[in-house]
């Protein structure tokens, strides 16, 4: 979205709910995505977008925002340090080795029942690299596995989906 439309709309949200379904339907995925890229399991990418767009509702215009994407995401960046350090008891390591909600990948009972099929390490390796965006370098950094490990993995896992669909 452009600069001057974003504004346009922004200065619109409190008033015209067109506005605001057109910047949430805008930004919305791609700040989860942005999340969930930066933080991974450290916050809940959903809930702080969430909390981001109620905040832009809440939010006076300022100044011209010349590049609005950049700007919603700094925000969000803003908000998901807060959501890490009301936390920060909690080790990170205990954070990233959290097991996977088989709830948020998906609702499909075969894609579960794929899903059960696999060791844990595989099922936390595909959520961190299509689910969370990471990319088999940082999973290996993170999980502290070789990256030759994480390719294994995830070719072991596609063979298993790929048989369990040819039969």
């Amino acid at each position: 979205m452009n600069p001057d439309k974003f504004n346009r709309l922004f200065k619109n949200l409190k008033t015209d709910k067109k506005a605001f379904e057109e910047v949430y339907t805008e930004y919305y995925p791609l700040t989860v995505l942005h999340l969930r890229r930066c933080y991974g399991n450290l916050i809940s990418a959903e809930d702080i977008a969430h909390d981001l767009f109620v905040k832009l509702l809440k939010m006076e215009q300022r100044d011209y925002i010349e590049h609005p994407l950049s700007w919603v995401y700094k925000l969000a960046d803003n908000m998901a340090v807060d959501e890490i350090r009301k936390h920060k008891d909690v080790p990170l390591n205990e954070l990233l080795i959290a097991p996977v909600n088989m709830e948020f990948i998906s609702d499909k009972e075969e894609i579960k029942e794929y899903f059960s099929q696999l060791d844990e390490s595989e099922v936390k390796i595909l959520y961190m690299h299509f689910w969370e965006g990471y990319s088999f370098k940082e999973i290996a950094e993170i999980l502290d596995i070789k990256y030759s490990n994480v390719r294994v993995k995830v070719c072991r896992a596609y063979k298993k989906f790929r048989d369990k669909n040819n039969k």
